[in-house]
């Protein structure tokens, strides 16, 4: 048994819209005559057979989603950009760059400088002017947590590089497409960069940083809740800043994606975790010094220099898909503070009755998360990913989350 979740219980729309124009697939089918309830709403996909059956047809583009990014090849933004860059493959430092690249697809930008032997103190502008005089691309992305992109968290910008004959750039290739809709199938999360692509500039990829933090959010419902069950766990915790902790379990047991597999090994790793955070949370206060992600209309948050950090026995929240009745018991009885702990029955009955839908309760909890002082997840987690996110658009300090 399954449900279909409206997109409207997991986002806001009406907020998105205003900065983007946005519609939903049942809007197409009534603005096309076409009745909403043939939608199939099992994975995305679109159904040219249905949604395009118009009168006139609508002509569509599809994209088959091995051939948006086919092995060895860099998707990017935009082109334009690099007109300034050499297409001679046959100098010392464009060989020396391909040697160090191997099998991968792009250089990480101190790796490239570690290959040629630059100085780390040379000007960025200047190490990818010289890049660019030998055939190589500069790109601007997001370091995924362990090197990986499953959480596709915006907190840490980076620089890469890539050989130019790889590059292919959006614009050139889908920005002529004359046909009503564009279609790229199949899924573009596994294993991409956040926004599907690098891009050419900074500027692009500070626009992927913008909509995360500022367009794309969950209701408001979610949001107050949240914020109501942050102010409860301050209770529990006499008023000092509080922890939280991301523990993936169920299908991530029986994948074996899990870092621990047994229980207790995983709340030891957890705490572990958090024993480091409340140290760090105890420099940051001392130091009176915040490393934020710069993002425009984002104030550091200043309750990190004023509120006291945990104590050593302080019970942490713990957003977890654990089940197990004698498992969650054991949580509790080891510190945890759990969704369903802190939800009262008047919660509930303002929420309404999705907050029964387990992915809707999800979203709570990643929301709870994004309001804590330090959180740690894991880096196979886009839920884990997006409290990091939720974080850092509040000005929270990016030191203050890991993902591992």
């Amino acid at each position: 048994m399954g449900w279909k979740i409206p997109l409207e219980i997991m986002l806001d729309i009406p907020h998105l819209r205003k900065y983007h124009k946005v519609i939903l697939l049942k809007d197409w089918l009534k603005i096309h005559g076409l009745d909403p309830a043939i939608e199939m709403g099992r994975n995305g996909d679109w159904w040219p057979k249905l949604y395009s059956k118009t009168d006139p047809p609508t002509p569509i583009h599809m994209i088959p989603n091995n051939q948006y990014d086919p092995e060895g090849i860099v998707r990017v933004d935009d082109m334009s950009k690099l007109s300034h860059v050499s297409t001679d493959i046959s100098s010392t430092i464009h060989l020396t760059l391909i040697n160090a690249l191997g099998d991968r697809l792009v250089l990480d930008w101190e790796e490239a400088k570690r290959a040629l032997n630059v100085s780390v103190d040379i000007a960025d502008e200047g190490f990818e002017h010289m890049l660019a005089q030998h055939g190589w691309a500069t790109t601007y992305t997001f370091h995924g947590p362990q090197d990986m992109e499953f959480a596709k968290t915006i907190t840490e910008p980076i620089r890469q590089v890539a050989p130019m004959e790889r590059v292919r750039g959006f614009m050139e290739e889908y920005g002529n497409i004359t046909a009503k809709i564009l279609y790229l199938q199949g899924e573009v999360h596994i294993p991409r960069k956040p926004g599907s692509m690098r891009f050419i500039t900074p500027g692009a990829r500070d626009k992927i940083i913008e909509i995360v933090v500022h367009s794309i959010r969950s209701p408001d419902r979610v949001r107050m809740l949240a914020e109501k069950i942050h102010d409860r766990m301050m209770e529990k915790v006499g008023g000092r800043m509080w922890m939280a902790a991301h523990m993936r379990r169920g299908d991530f047991v029986q994948l074996g994606w899990v870092m621990e597999s047994g229980l207790k090994e995983h709340m030891k790793r957890l705490k572990d975790r958090l024993r480091h955070g409340r140290d760090l949370l105890q420099d940051i206060r001392e130091t009176r010094f915040l490393m934020t992600l710069p993002i425009k209309g984002v104030e550091p948050d200043k309750r990190q220099l004023t509120l006291f950090p945990p104590f050593p026995n302080d019970p942490f929240f713990l957003a977890t898909d654990e089940k197990d009745p004698e498992a969650r018991s054991w949580l509790r009885a080891h510190g945890a503070v759990l969704i369903d702990d802190l939800l009262t029955k008047e919660d509930r009955r303002e929420f309404g009755w999705s907050i029964l839908v387990t992915d809707v309760k999800g979203l709570l909890e990643q929301a709870v998360l994004g309001q804590s002082y330090y959180f740690y997840g894991h880096a196979f987690s886009s839920v884990a990913g997006g409290a990091a996110n939720l974080r850092a658009g509040r000005g929270a300090d990016i030191r203050t989350s890991l993902q591992d």
